[in-house]
């Protein structure tokens, strides 16, 4: 279920970073021909995509028992034993997919957990409760994180090494699907409808 993401490495490769079950891929665009490799363990139906930067991967695990790992992706081959830079176990997401703002990863949990870590070396900077079940991913908008959860429930939070919330906002209806900007609009989809929010008047 997972999303490729398309990259260029720190050696100029591009690559398409391909997460799926037991195995982190990494497969040359335009032939197919494999990379690299991680063996991540026993997940399944992995669910959330890849976020990259910093010439790291970063991904969970999917279903199970879902962890998150941080992968250098200049290697060559299997380099499950030497390129994983550092992993997470607790409170990981087995949906929503991790963001990626600066040198801080933000994730929120199944259950509505959110958690802050330093991308460099997985050091906790945070870990919150917002609330809610979710299945959407957050996103950055206009300098503010959204967490959409299913209840109809969205968060927004600093993107910063400190728990702040900035606004906490509801619409009707059951949120599954992801937020997206499209210019300075805010598109929500619910069960039943979807939202239009703009920014300017």
């Amino acid at each position: 279920y997972s999303t490729p993401v398309a990259i260029t490495d720190p050696k100029g490769r591009e690559q398409l970073i391909c997460m799926s079950s037991q195995w982190l891929v990494s497969l040359e665009p335009e032939t197919g021909k494999e990379i690299w490799r991680v063996r991540h363990g026993t997940g399944f139906s992995v669910v959330p995509r890849p976020v990259y930067g910093n010439g790291i991967v970063y991904v969970c695990t999917g279903y199970g028992k879902p962890q998150l790992w941080a992968v250098r992706v200049d290697g060559e081959g299997d380099v499950t034993d030497t390129h994983v830079v550092w992993t997470e176990a607790k409170r990981i997401p087995a949906k929503p997919s991790p963001l990626l703002v600066g040198n801080d990863l933000f994730i929120t949990d199944d259950a509505g957990i959110v958690s802050c870590f330093d991308a460099g070396d997985g050091t906790l900077r945070w870990q919150e409760r917002v609330g809610g079940n979710f299945t959407a991913s957050p996103i950055l908008a206009s300098g503010k994180l959204y967490f959409a959860s299913e209840s109809g429930k969205v968060t927004l939070l600093e993107p910063s090494a400190a728990f702040q919330i900035a606004a906490e906002n509801e619409i009707d209806g059951k949120i599954m699907a992801s937020p997206v900007v499209v210019g300075d609009a805010l598109l929500l989809r619910s069960e039943e409808a979807l939202y239009r929010i703009d920014s300017k008047p």
